[in-house]
């Protein structure tokens, strides 16, 4: 039976399996969402540490405690900082590219008839 087959119950049963799943990534997008904000938090926190203090090392603990506690700390061989966050934002910042091209195309074609031509970049 291909989908256009599908009986009332089988159309039902996986509606609530989509929406299960959109549950679900809804919340690990929550949950990343948060994780990005308190990292956000804990870096102005280790700014007012430094200001607060006049020792940036002061602040840099509030830093290393976050990294440190779930084991994100860089290698120890890593001497270079600016060397490091190139390399390993490389990735990163491309799959970002992708993604954002990705959104502007998703919003293009799902834009109203009327918001079509407003806003955004050209790819």
């Amino acid at each position: 039976m291909n989908r256009t087959e599908q009986t009332p119950e089988d159309a039902a049963q996986r509606i609530r399996v989509l929406e299960d799943e959109n549950e679900y990534l809804r919340k690990r997008f929550e949950e990343v969402d948060l994780y990005f904000g308190r990292n956000l938090v804990v870096m102005k926190a280790a700014v007012i540490e430094w200001r607060a203090t006049g020792d940036a090392r002061n602040g840099m603990a509030w830093i290393y405690n976050t990294l440190c506690g779930p084991g994100e700390l860089p290698p120890q061989e890593e001497k270079e900082a600016q060397e490091y966050f190139n390399r390993e934002t490389e990735v990163i910042d491309r799959k970002l590219a992708a993604l954002y091209h990705w959104f502007r195309k998703y919003h293009r074609t799902h834009a109203a008839p009327d918001q079509t031509t407003t806003g955004g970049t050209s790819d």
